[in-house]
């Protein structure tokens, strides 16, 4: 037998049963001839019982055999009849076998199996003594099949439900925090509705967690008044606390991408586009510091990296692509507005006020970097991956997203969606992402926009680097 589970070990079981007709003799011995083909030893009278044998020691040895994992007791109405009555073999068994059950033999080794009823209630052909004993209905064509893998299942010690491994308590409960528990439970409500296929529900949780986000979202606000220097620590303490929040929506996004059939772009470009009013200030009257909504924009800047890497990472090309290219329709206090994607990307006057002084060219990258890890996995390279396949599809449409987190880029490093365009099932895969049918198409969009670099941080020798063909050269496109 080939086993993939290295820990298997042989099981054996006994079979206890009534010589109540040739038709059930028949059952049983087919029941034993399945078991063996299934990988069990099976003790049975017919195959193990010789002439001149004492039956009734070897009966008990059996019950009593350590080696014995499983007493099979097979329960119709003559032997209930004969093991309630005491009489033949079966009530010499029964005797037996009452006080293991309740001795020191553990009590999961007897497993009552109806082989045959006429009513439909279950326990009327178990035996009195084992009444309170959970069974296995194999009593007809629909319920033996099911039955019989319940029976490998508590032979083999294999059961079909498990009770899962112990999670750690939810953070929040242990942790001083703006952010309330609310998020926690309907990510957790909208895994279950997932499972269970409650279409309706799904539908009415997604509202219900981004009116919920949005609440927590307000918390952050920053009156003018309470805007006090120095304005950069106070936006990054701001930006630490709302870490918290924004695993939240990436739990919530990841969720969906991953598990719900109906999930579309529509989801992502409204939240964004709900999102992105938060770039503005939010607080009371007209005057107020131009830093004071920064944490804000960090936050808008980071999560829409994020929500493509994580398209990214579960191969969701296609809803990337509708994010990249929609135009969305910005509500303002002011006026109403078409922005591109690139829009979401902003520079932190505020945040780089210290820059200089620290020695650091952008503290903005730096913050990205320290914050790249989502649910104790580090994604450091696929971040800047992202940032620079981001800055590269702007070029093609004109409008520029600022790869940030570039100086953190190994140089001798592909990006690797990139770098699989050599295979022609990985380019017809992405090449949605840069707005392309053809190889032709994608070598031109390369050869107009994407072969040289652009200006990088102030103060830095080098462009924004690793330009695109380092990644993949022109005549690499789809080879393999």
């Amino acid at each position: 037998m080939n086993i993939l589970d290295t820990s298997f070990k042989e099981k054996k079981v006994f079979i206890s049963y009534c010589w109540t007709s040739p038709q059930h003799e028949q059952w049983v011995l087919n029941l034993a001839e399945m078991l063996v083909h299934n990988g069990v030893d099976v003790i049975l009278d017919k195959w193990d019982l010789s002439e001149g044998q004492d039956k009734y020691h070897f009966m008990e040895a059996m019950i009593r055999d350590t080696s014995i994992n499983k007493v099979l007791i097979i329960c119709e109405d003559g032997y209930k009849e004969k093991a309630d009555e005491r009489t033949g073999g079966v009530g010499t068994e029964t005797q037996i076998i009452t006080p293991a059950l309740y001795g020191s033999i553990d009590e999961r080794k007897f497993i009552p199996i109806i082989a045959r009823k006429e009513t439909g209630k279950f326990d009327e052909y178990i035996p009195t003594y084992l009444k309170s004993r959970i069974g296995i209905d194999m009593s007809c064509e629909n319920s033996y099949l099911d039955g019989f893998e319940q029976l490998l299942r508590a032979i083999y010690d294999k059961p079909r439900y498990k009770k899962p491994q112990k999670g750690s308590p939810p953070k929040y409960l242990f942790e001083e925090s703006k952010i309330t528990s609310k998020l926690y439970f309907v990510n957790e409500n909208l895994k279950k509705y997932i499972t269970d296929n409650r279409r309706g529900i799904i539908e009415l949780t997604i509202k219900e967690f981004e009116e919920n986000f949005f609440q927590e979202l307000d918390k952050f606000i920053i009156s003018n008044e309470n805007f006090k220097e120095p304005h950069d620590e106070q936006l990054l303490n701001y930006i630490n606390q709302m870490k918290e929040l924004r695993d939240f929506y990436l739990n919530f996004l990841e969720i969906l991408i991953v598990s719900y059939e109906k999930f579309n772009s529509d989801i992502i470009i409204e939240f964004l586009e709900n999102l992105f009013k938060y770039s503005e200030y939010q607080g009371t009257g007209n005057t107020y510091h131009s830093y004071i909504t920064e944490h804000f924009k960090f936050l808008i800047t980071e999560l829409f990296l994020w929500i493509n890497l994580l398209l990214i990472k579960h191969k969701n090309y296609k809803v990337m692509n509708e994010i990249l290219y929609t135009k969305y329709f910005v509500k303002s206090k002011y006026e109403h507005s078409l922005k591109e994607f690139s829009n979401f990307r902003f520079y932190l006057e505020g945040i780089e006020y210290n820059r200089t002084k620290l020695q650091r060219l952008s503290r903005t990258a730096d913050k990205f970097i320290e914050r790249a890890t989502l649910n104790g996995k580090n994604y450091k390279e696929q971040i800047i991956d992202c940032d620079l396949l981001l800055y590269y599809i702007s070029k093609t449409k004109g409008n520029l997203w600022f790869p940030t987190t570039y100086v953190y880029k190994e140089w001798h490093k592909k990006i690797e969606l990139l770098s699989k365009m050599i295979r022609k099932k990985h380019f017809e895969e992405t090449k949605v992402l840069f707005n392309v049918m053809t190889v032709i198409e994608m070598k031109k969009l390369i050869e107009d926009y994407l072969m040289t670099s652009d200006y990088g941080f102030p103060n830095s020798y080098n462009n924004i680097i690793p330009i695109f063909t380092s990644s993949i050269s022109l005549n690499d496109i789809a080879t393999i």
